[in-house]
């Protein structure tokens, strides 16, 4: 698989991940690694739960559980607008992945985005959400990232 994708310091919430080559709709991204483990098991009291997903969001099934997504399940920000989802795939020897993919078309040089899903702001209500502070959380629907020269 052609990487085509570099982390770097995003205007938008400290590091993020762009596109460095134009990526089509559909098109598979990467794999990432998950850790899954149940959710009495978690620390909620640091930041480490705001790099934890609930599987809700992607209709994983698994009620109860967390999942701890490497690289771009880590990183990725959150648009109201996003560009990227992810689905669970499991490898020959039953390891368990994130297969990141494409929803729509993406531009080289535009930040990759998830949609981090209501449930996910309900539980952080000190993290601000588009409505109070706009440039916070990604693009606004609508606009187009523009590649940086």
């Amino acid at each position: 698989m052609n990487v085509k994708h570099q982390y770097f310091d995003s205007p938008v919430h400290k590091i993020g991940i762009q596109a460095t080559e134009n990526i089509k709709k559909g098109e598979v991204i990467a794999y990432e690694p998950v850790y899954c483990f149940e959710a009495s098991n978690e620390n909620t009291r640091t930041t480490f739960k705001n790099y934890l997903w609930n599987g809700t969001q992607f209709n994983w099934g698994l009620k109860g559980h967390k999942f701890l997504v490497s690289g771009i399940g880590s990183f990725a920000n959150h648009s109201d607008d996003p560009n990227i989802n992810m689905s669970l795939s499991q490898s020959e020897k039953k390891n368990t992945y994130a297969k990141v993919f494409a929803i729509r078309e993406i531009k080289k040089g535009e930040e990759l985005f998830f949609n981090y899903g209501d449930n996910w702001w309900k539980k952080r209500p000190k993290i601000a959400k588009a409505s109070d502070k706009p440039k916070k959380r990604g693009r606004p629907k609508g606009s187009k990232n523009k590649p940086k020269k």
